[in-house]
């Protein structure tokens, strides 16, 4: 006679799943941390949640990761899903008409990492990305456009053309499933 020990394995495979969606959370970290531009990218692994029978991983970036991702000033990326909202917030330089960097008006402010700040407004409106171009070149750099890195794109291509799938099949090839047969007789 052979038994299967059900209750047992899908306790244990449900562990070994969430296992390798670390796993996989981790490359895909790797995978963006390698191909960012600005040091100051900040992106972390954030939480492996289960929810109705799927498990997810998180990636998350802040405010530097945004900025490597999708750009800075005229070199921004404009299909940033979230730019209309941040456009409209209370983060974005209601002077500023473009995309360009530019001066704030007096008064004070909210910055992106959520920092409340004051401009005394003597550049209101300049561009200061021109401003900045002007400067001596050790000087240059505060407030100079970036392109965009493109790195959780790129990361992500890479994870949805196999390589999760990969990871998947080699989890399942490696969990003992011989271990939740039960032979008597």
């Amino acid at each position: 006679m052979i038994k299967f020990d059900a209750e047992r394995c899908i306790r244990d495979l449900h562990n070994h799943l969430v296992s390798t969606m670390k796993k996989a959370q981790s490359e895909l970290l790797r995978e963006i941390q390698s191909g960012v531009k600005q040091p100051e990218a900040d992106w972390t692994e954030g939480e492996i949640e289960e929810f109705i029978g799927a498990i997810t991983a998180h990636v998350i970036g802040g405010a530097w990761a945004i900025m490597d991702e999708f750009g800075r000033g005229s070199k921004m990326d404009m299909s940033n899903p979230s730019l209309q909202e941040y456009i409209g917030g209370v983060y974005w330089n209601p002077l500023r008409r473009d995309k360009s960097i530019r001066g704030r008006p007096e008064g004070t402010y909210i910055d992106i990492w959520g920092n409340t700040r004051y401009s005394r407004g003597s550049l209101a409106g300049v561009n200061l990305e021109e401003l900045d171009k002007q400067k001596p070149a050790r000087f240059q750099g505060d407030f100079q456009p970036w392109e965009p890195s493109k790195a959780m794109r790129t990361a992500m291509q890479v994870m949805q053309k196999g390589r999760f799938k990969e990871i998947i099949q080699e989890a399942v090839n490696a969990f003992p499933w011989a271990k939740y047969l039960i032979v008597k007789g």
